[in-house]
């Protein structure tokens, strides 16, 4: 069920955020904190999508400064929700992603950086290999589209490491590894690519786009990070780096 007073906490949010309001913003956000740590009898996290949905709305709202890493940390649990994994990645596409990547901030744009760690974690799919991103596949790559060159220019190497763990983790393995053509055969845009393979596609799509916005903002660090693509034992990191060049 809606909690009824998610509306209001909202619009004190809102207020907050119009007029750069910490200590309201700080009551707010000490009951996003409760809510978000209670758990049941059993020391089970408690879960409600609309209550984790609007939460993220009420983050974006804020003032940033505001908005702690250990808030950001949320965000995590939030995604966790086993009945519903994209609304929560909805609400920050529109809202609290693009306010921290617009900020002046540098520590505001490490904030972004770890809320895409969250949205790109993988979890384990129905065989021994496969992975899945936490967030459903669809909302994943909106927000991909939407903020993925914004991360390049701002924040190229951090964002970059993170996809190239992912990649790690998909393509380490003994099999996989000399296998990644099956799972993502063109490091492109292009009809063989097989949309099924959704985490394979957002990780490789994720990194190749970071690195190509990276370069026009910051083009003699980022070739010197594709360089390093080029040396990897990766093939998968080695064929993104060719495609970037």
């Amino acid at each position: 069920p809606f909690w009824a007073p998610l509306d209001y906490l909202e619009a004190c949010a809102k207020r907050a955020g119009e007029l750069d309001d910490i200590p309201l913003a700080e009551k707010i956000l000490g009951v996003v904190r409760s809510c978000s740590r209670s758990s049941d009898a059993s020391g089970n996290a408690l879960h409600n999508y609309h209550t984790s949905r609007k939460f993220v709305s009420i983050l974006g709202q804020l003032p940033t400064v505001a908005v702690t890493d250990e808030d950001i940390a949320l965000i995590d649990r939030w995604l966790s929700d086993p009945y519903d994994r994209g609304l929560v990645c909805s609400e920050l596409d529109k809202g609290l992603i693009p306010k921290l990547l617009s900020s002046d901030i540098p520590e505001d744009w490490h904030k972004a950086v770890a809320i895409l760690g969250y949205c790109i974690r993988l979890i384990p799919g129905r065989t021994g290999d496969e992975y899945v991103t936490v967030v459903d596949d669809y909302w994943l790559k909106e927000l991909l589209n939407h903020h993925i060159s914004s991360f390049g220019n701002k924040v190229g190497a951090e964002a970059a490491n993170l996809f190239r763990d992912r990649l790690n983790q998909l393509f380490g393995g003994a099999r996989r590894s000399k296998l990644g053509y099956m799972y993502r055969p063109a490091v492109e845009d292009h009809p063989q690519n097989q949309d099924w393979h959704g985490a394979e596609n957002r990780c490789v799509e994720g990194l190749r786009d970071i690195l190509l916005a990276w370069i026009d903002s910051a083009p003699d660090a980022a070739s010197n990070y594709v360089k390093k693509l080029l040396e990897s034992q990766l093939g998968i990191a080695q064929r993104i780096a060719l495609h970037v060049i």
